[in-house]
């Protein structure tokens, strides 16, 4: 890899020249990226025969492939390096840095989110919580470079569109100055995912081989030890206990119940002991089950339209803002139409091997619940919207309407899928 090997070297010769300030770093490394053209001159596959051909690569500084996958760290220098991320799944989390520098998109494209954390409280050096709000949502194509800085003003998250997607990264080590690297869920909390304990973990692997073996005292074992933890450890137990129970909190929050859920005895244990600040944290496993239910969904479909306006859904919460990133995906069709035939078309993509009723998750859903659901984004009311499907229908039987429209409503309100389009 010459030509980014080159690149490097220039990048060490102009950040010499400004004494190595960390503030002009991310400026340098952008226009570097840009002057060099690399999308043009290099592919993906052009650094996987590389890395497959050396005899002694570079040192790699991500030898367990945290992010990327796999990162090829390309060039080392004396405080940066260079890396290539492939991508093979969608996201990455909502995240801030401990260091600064550059990415660029080198292939494929991604939907870029950046937030802002509003702090209302600090429970510990490894945990916040507080607001985590939206503030621009772009796709970034080939080519289309964007600068790192370090700490809580650039707090972002890449959902990845295409497969693979591979972006370049110029990034400094460790900025001790800005740890910790917080990663964040919505709808506020900030947890920092490289805190260690190790009391914290072997008893992770101890509870996980005890719910793996089916021991019965398991589930009575980890609630007792949840009522007698810090926050944050009860967190990270919780979100270690969702994966290996299968939590049927997925269910409780679209509407299904279902008697002896063993995820919900363990947040029982966590609400008896933290109290109200189980609050945030209950609506962080709701907005994961949410997002959960759409990747499912994404992985039955292979219509690359539909792939990302579900890709849309798991990212953004916001009709408005989801209508502006299609049109920006398809400028030729006008964006509420779009949206809506991708709906009908999810809808009628049937599901093989699954018991739900399609890929969008709402049985016998049609005409009706279409017109329905783009009055519900014209802001009718309900009054209104009965009395137009009474005449779109011809049905005299006022009662009959109004029940008819009610149950469709609830459906449409439940679902994983739409509920980000119901906020405007």
């Amino acid at each position: 890899m010459k030509l980014l090997q080159e690149l490097g070297e220039r990048i060490e010769h102009a950040w010499r020249d400004k004494n190595f300030n960390y503030d002009a770093f991310p400026p340098i490394c952008a226009e570097a990226l840009r002057d060099a053209r690399m999308p043009e001159k290099i592919t993906p596959w052009d650094i996987a025969a590389w890395t497959l051909r050396q005899d002694a690569l570079p040192t790699q500084q991500d030898l367990s492939a945290g992010f990327g996958q796999p990162p090829i760290t390309i060039y080392n220098g004396s405080r940066f390096y260079v890396e290539a991320y492939f991508w093979l799944e969608g996201t990455t989390s909502v995240h801030q840095h401990a260091f600064c520098g550059a990415f660029q998109v080198l292939h494929g494209s991604s939907l870029h989110s950046w937030y802002h954390f509003d702090l209302d409280e600090r429970v510990n050096q490894a945990m916040e919580l507080g607001r985590l709000n939206l503030k621009t949502c772009e796709i970034l194509d080939v080519g289309d470079v964007q600068e790192i800085t370090p700490g809580r003003g650039y707090i972002h998250s890449l959902f990845h569109l295409d497969h693979p997607s591979v972006t370049l990264i110029v990034r400094t080590y460790q900025t001790v100055n800005y740890l910790p690297q917080f990663d964040y869920r919505k709808p506020g909390l900030a947890t920092d995912p490289f805190y260690q304990e190790q009391n914290l973990i072997k008893k992770l692997q101890t509870a996980a081989t005890m719910v793996r073996l089916g021991r019965p005292e398991a589930d009575d074992l980890i609630a007792d030890w949840i009522e007698t933890s810090d926050l944050y450890s009860a967190f990270r137990i919780l979100v270690h206990m969702r994966g290996l129970l299968g939590a049927t909190i997925l269910d409780e929050t679209f509407g299904v119940e279902r008697s002896g859920d063993r995820f919900g005895k363990l947040l029982a244990a966590a609400r008896r002991r933290h109290g109200s600040r189980m609050d945030l944290i209950e609506r962080v496993f709701q907005d994961q089950a949410r997002v959960d239910s759409i990747i499912q969904k994404r992985g039955y479909v292979s219509d690359p339209d539909q792939r990302f306006f579900l890709a849309l859904l798991m990212n953004i919460d916001g009709r408005d803002t989801i209508l502006r990133l299609i049109q920006a995906r398809f400028p030729d069709a006008d964006p509420k139409d779009k949206l809506l035939d991708c709906i009908f078309e999810l809808s009628q993509t049937r599901v093989l091997g699954s018991n739900l009723p399609n890929a969008l998750g709402i049985a016998d859903f049609g005409d009706i619940d279409l017109i329905i659901l783009e009055l519900l984004f014209d802001e009718m009311p309900g009054d209104s919207i009965c009395e137009r499907i009474a005449a779109e229908t011809g049905w005299d039987d006022l009662e009959m309407v109004a029940r008819t429209v009610a149950e469709k409503l609830e459906k449409i309100r439940k679902s994983a899928v739409l509920q980000p389009l119901l906020v405007k």
